[in-house]
């Protein structure tokens, strides 16, 4: 997702090969017993690198169909995988909110006519 901030944009990953040259520099381990926890962490990093489902091609065009527009989003989700999981939050959100109503208005004090 990106965000417009006061400090520019904010957004999440493309497809890219983060974990290569300087970039790769890991610090030395120094606390084996957490290896068992973060060994599978580092392994899925490492092989979703550059395999990332965002096409940063097309993440530059729609931003730039985003700077020509006349009312530009505050908030622009880039990619499948920023969308579905928003979208279902905000579901189960609404859900909520809907299954709650009731109780919800009931704690206001009673409007007096």
């Amino acid at each position: 997702m990106l965000e417009v901030t006061d400090g520019g944009l904010r957004g999440g990953g493309r497809r890219r090969r983060v974990l290569h040259g300087e970039s790769a520099a890991r610090v030395r381990r120094t606390i084996p017993d957490y290896d068992t926890l973060f060994d599978p962490i580092r392994a899925a990093r490492q092989a979703e690198d550059g395999n990332q489902i965002g096409d940063p091609a097309r993440a530059a065009r729609a931003l730039l169909t985003v700077l020509d527009a006349d009312k530009p989003p505050v908030h622009l989700v880039l990619g499948t995988d920023a969308l579905n999981p928003i979208e279902q939050g905000r579901q189960r959100l609404s859900d909520d909110i809907a299954a709650w109503a009731d109780l919800s208005a009931s704690t206001s004090h009673p409007i007096d006519p």
